[in-house]
């Protein structure tokens, strides 16, 4: 049942989250984030 939930949150993050289809973009935050704290 634990599976099926993280497939179900999965799906939904990567419907509302552009992010995960641009790993370039996150990762490009990321680093702005660490460089600006």
């Amino acid at each position: 049942m634990a599976e099926g939930r993280v497939d179900h949150v999965v799906h939904v993050d990567s419907a509302h989250s552009p992010f995960l289809s641009r790993p370039r973009e996150l990762s490009r935050l990321l680093l702005d984030a660490v460089a600006g704290a």
